[in-house]
């Protein structure tokens, strides 16, 4: 069994619509990351907007992480920068590449710098081998439970 350190932070984003982000700080490639994700979570983080993209910047300035070159769910990146899909199969419209990236001749996957001491902490992405360890971010709608609904949990009411 193999056992990950995971940190959650919550994020209201795609609309009203609330998730919890996981980060989980181990090494593995994109399609460990992706199983692993599907597994516990939803799937691997998926950016639609610049403003989605500060707040998890933001977060993870605030837990204090250390530099990192993180998983995110876009996969099938070809070099002309236009192709891409998002793991979960959301329309791939917000793109926030690094400076001259994509530049692989293969199709790769996506990842995101983090540099905790940048003033915008990057936040850009990279086509990266998918068979390269990194750590990655995992998300989950956040249940919403109304006032007169019934949760059991472990055999209680």
């Amino acid at each position: 069994t193999v056992m990950f350190t995971v940190f959650l932070f919550v994020l209201a984003v795609h609309g009203s619509q609330e998730f919890n982000y996981y980060y989980v700080n181990e090494m593995t490639n994109w399609a460990n990351a992706q199983a692993y994700c599907r597994s516990n979570f939803t799937d691997l983080v998926t950016i639609a907007d610049g403003k989605e993209l500060k707040e998890i910047l933001g977060n993870f300035t605030r837990e204090n992480y250390p530099d990192a070159e993180i998983w995110i769910g876009l996969k099938d990146i070809l070099v002309n920068k236009t192709n891409g899909t998002w793991s979960n199969g959301e329309t791939f419209t917000y793109r926030n590449w690094n400076k001259g990236e994509p530049n692989n001749k293969y199709v790769s996957c996506g990842c995101m710098y983090y540099h905790r001491n940048e003033t915008n902490h990057n936040g850009t992405w990279n086509d990266c081998g998918c068979k390269n360890g990194k750590t990655f971010i995992c998300y989950a709608g956040k249940l919403q439970l109304s006032t007169d609904s019934c949760l059991e949990v472990e055999g209680h009411k």
